[in-house]
């Protein structure tokens, strides 16, 4: 038995964040196009509540694992113990826990300080989920802040202060059982034994989810990883961000593209090739995905969340770029202002940009809250990281002779003339 989109509501809460989400049974299989319609709802409302479930431990990781991978905590060695803990998949939380598996969310009766989950990890996870058991009459005493909307609203002087800023995350909850000490906070306190502790920047801000490309297989086919793409057929454009997209998927699981069959096709032709089943796999990107994962006819063996290319650019000649700084300047500055009006309007931007694309509105702005219209000054880091993808295209023979990418790059001086102001503020 599963679940159909038709029976979803979404009821925003009116606050900063937060909806409710009924029609739905978390205990039961969701259909793939309940499950964009959920992660969508996610992005756009950060906290979703599910009222009226009934779930075991294996129907609540079931239904979490439709949002990404289960995290599982390292395992430590805990106060008084000599071997490690693995800590279970589920843990109870309450403010007077016993059991074996459980924390404790009130040490020595007081209020945790606010926080977020596993920042202290290398890789944190990008969510949790809580599922009540036993709530106090007139809810939980529990606060949730939108960093995003904090951030957005921030003035562009404050940005550019907190830009570059690092932040280490301590954890030292591991080397205690049941009482906590008062959490010791200093610049660049040294780590004590038993802590784990992870640096992450101040301000990250994603101008694409990587939904909107993936590496993706018929829904009949047997083949069900990556992994058992290895000596098949798979279709992607050469030359394009689809090939680094590819390069550095395979590299996640210890192969190399040379380990597939490259099969080299414009877009449509791959497509159609695809479902023609002339190829194993086809690397799609949206809106068309979405219309494929809505058909529920494909299985998504990869998308390109966490592949991080370094973006596009806009091109100029450059006797133009340097003899109309003024001008170049205004056109880049228009095109900011669109970009920003379209990712605070997406749907208004989704009708305008819908007939053009040949797809239906909906489509389209779920295309749109998959990415976002940015800009940012050319530096010398994004120099240097699109001089790496111009020598992996070299080595891939995609490209006959090297490239020196900062010999088609302006002067810092130049590159301040043409840049605009609020963009420029970013650096």
């Amino acid at each position: 038995m599963t679940f159909t989109a038709t029976r979803i509501e979404i009821t925003p809460s009116g606050a900063a964040l937060g909806a409710v989400v009924t029609g739905v049974d978390a205990s039961i299989a969701a259909e793939p196009e309940v499950i964009l319609q959920l992660k969508q709802a996610w992005r756009d409302h950060h906290i979703l509540i599910f009222k009226n479930q009934q779930l075991t431990d294996d129907q609540l990781l079931a239904f979490a694992n439709y949002f990404g991978d289960i995290l599982q905590q390292p395992a430590y060695i805990r106060k008084g113990e000599t071997e490690p803990y693995l800590p279970p998949l589920v843990l109870t939380l309450a403010n007077a826990a016993s059991e074996e598996s459980s924390v404790n969310v009130a040490p020595n009766y007081r209020k945790l300080l606010p926080h977020i989950d596993h920042d202290w990890l290398p890789t944190p996870s990008s969510g949790s989920f809580l599922y009540g058991v036993e709530l106090p009459e007139n809810g939980p005493d529990t606060y949730w802040v939108n960093l995003i909307q904090a951030y957005e609203e921030l003035d562009d002087a404050t940005k550019k202060q907190i830009a570059g800023l690092q932040l280490r995350h301590f954890n030292f909850y591991g080397k205690y059982r049941d009482e906590y000490p008062e959490p010791s906070y200093a610049a660049g306190r040294s780590v004590e034994p038993g802590e784990r502790v992870a640096t992450h920047p101040l301000v990250r801000t994603h101008p694409d989810t990587g939904e909107g490309s993936a590496i993706v297989v018929l829904k009949d086919s047997p083949i069900q990883t990556l992994a058992g793409l290895k000596g098949k057929k798979v279709a992607y454009s050469r030359g394009t961000a689809q090939t680094f997209f590819v390069v550095k998927a395979f590299e996640e699981i210890g192969l190399k593209i040379s380990d597939i069959e490259s099969v080299n096709l414009p877009i449509a032709d791959g497509r159609a090739a695809f479902l023609n089943k002339t190829v194993d796999a086809f690397v799609e990107g949206d809106p068309s995905l979405i219309e494929l994962q809505r058909e529920g006819t494909i299985r998504v063996l990869r998308d390109a969340q966490g592949i991080k290319t370094p973006g596009g650019y806009y091109l100029a000649s450059r006797d133009f770029a340097i003899n109309n700084a003024e001008l170049l300047k205004a056109i880049l500055s228009e095109y900011y202002q669109v970009g920003q009006w379209a990712n605070k309007n997406r749907r208004a931007a989704a009708e305008i940009l819908a007939p053009k694309v040949k797809t239906d509105v909906d489509t389209m702005e779920l295309a749109l809250t998959r990415r976002k219209y940015d800009m940012r000054p050319i530096t010398e880091e994004v120099i240097s990281a699109q001089q790496k993808v111009a020598d992996l295209l070299y080595e891939l023979k995609v490209v006959p002779k090297q490239v020196d990418v900062k010999g088609a790059t302006l002067t810092a001086q130049q590159y301040a003339a043409i840049t605009p102001d609020a963009v420029r503020n970013k650096a």
